[in-house]
């Protein structure tokens, strides 16, 4: 080979030689594209599987319970409770227990936030009241008095704390017969008994032969018979005679310190009196509402004209024929408290 072809070959080698190297410079000048790093998968450990729960409650300091462990009082805020359903129990002193079923979701906060129930406590027998009184008068006075055969004591009186139920009630004084009457107490009301008791045959005899002509029985302060009405067989007759009513009547009385329609003054008491007549007689009964006298603790007082007039009513006359019967209530305003009360009917046509 010539120098002249040496010379071509080392022009064509240096120019291979050069496009190798411009070939090589462009791909370290072009810019690389970085690899994407491949998703490493989440484990187990980093999947969220609890959320919390919110208590409040009404009235506060309850003690809050989760599936049966004590976790504090409310107000609580519990956290990293596993999802899923749950049992919440709050129990307070003086109120009832209080629970519920929740469901607590991931990542999520329920709110429990409920109003407590006072216990209701039912009174026992022992604290309620179960007892009642009862009034005992007699004319004459001073009979011995029984209740359910065991001796109470001098009429009049009031029996206190009486068991509710049914009673019989006997009266006994020498020289006259024997009296008894079964009855019914009420709690927190009082029963009147009131009975003129009949002289025996014996003492009737000794009776007559000194008997004058006034009437034993006579009440000497107002002229009239006590516990008495008239029986007439036609309305309104002026000259009627006087007679004891005492085995057609039943009355009771109830007392309080008000009234809705008057003002009852300090020391005094609002006393109702209600009155039943039940006609088992062959004639009929008259009586007028105004002349019932009540007596209590040796007072005697009569039905009240500002009462009367609250009422809007006037009192008036009532005729009970056989086989009927009425009831009417009598408002008095009375000194105190009664602890001996009685009834009477002041006759306002007689003149014994």
């Amino acid at each position: 080979m010539g120098d002249r072809d040496w010379g071509r070959w080392q022009v064509i080698i240096a120019i291979i030689a050069t496009a190798i190297a411009l070939i090589g410079l462009v791909f370290q000048l072009a810019p690389t594209t970085p690899e994407t790093p491949s998703e490493t998968p989440k484990t187990q450990t980093d999947i969220v599987t609890t959320g919390s729960i919110s208590v409040s409650s009404s009235p506060v300091g309850a003690s809050v319970y989760l599936d049966g462990n004590y976790k504090g009082e409310v107000p609580q805020f519990l956290n990293d409770i596993e999802q899923g359903k749950h049992s919440i129990t709050l129990k307070l002193e003086g109120y009832d227990d209080w629970y519920e079923d929740i469901s607590v979701d991931a990542d999520k906060t329920v709110s429990v936030s409920p109003t407590l129930t006072p216990i209701q406590i039912e009174p026992s027998p022992e604290t309620s009241s179960s007892t009642g009184s009862i009034s005992v008068t007699s004319s004459p006075t001073g009979a011995d008095i029984f209740l359910d055969d065991t001796y109470e004591g001098e009429t009049p009186k009031i029996l206190e704390d009486i068991k509710q139920g049914s009673h019989t009630v006997t009266l006994t004084l020498a020289e006259y017969e024997d009296w008894s009457k079964d009855i019914s107490v009420k709690a927190d009301k009082t029963v009147s008994v009131s009975h003129t008791l009949i002289p025996t045959e014996s003492s009737k005899d000794t009776s007559d032969t000194s008997k004058d002509t006034s009437d034993a029985s006579t009440d000497k302060s107002t002229g009239t018979l006590a516990n008495s009405a008239f029986i007439s067989d036609s309305e309104n007759v002026k000259t009627p005679t006087s007679v004891d009513i005492s085995p057609y009547l039943n009355w009771s009385f109830t007392t309080s310190d008000s009234a809705s329609h008057i003002s009852v003054p300090e020391g005094y008491s609002y006393v109702t009196v209600t009155i039943h007549i039940k006609n088992d007689g062959d004639i009929p009964i008259s009586t007028h509402e105004s002349c019932w006298k009540f007596i209590s603790n040796g007072d005697t007082y009569d039905y009240c004209e500002d009462i009367s007039i609250a009422l809007h009513r006037n009192y008036e006359m009532l005729e009970v024929n056989p086989g009927e019967e009425t009831t009417f209530k009598i408002p008095y305003l009375v000194e105190g408290k009664p602890t001996t009360a009685s009834l009477s009917y002041i006759n306002p046509y007689t003149n014994v």
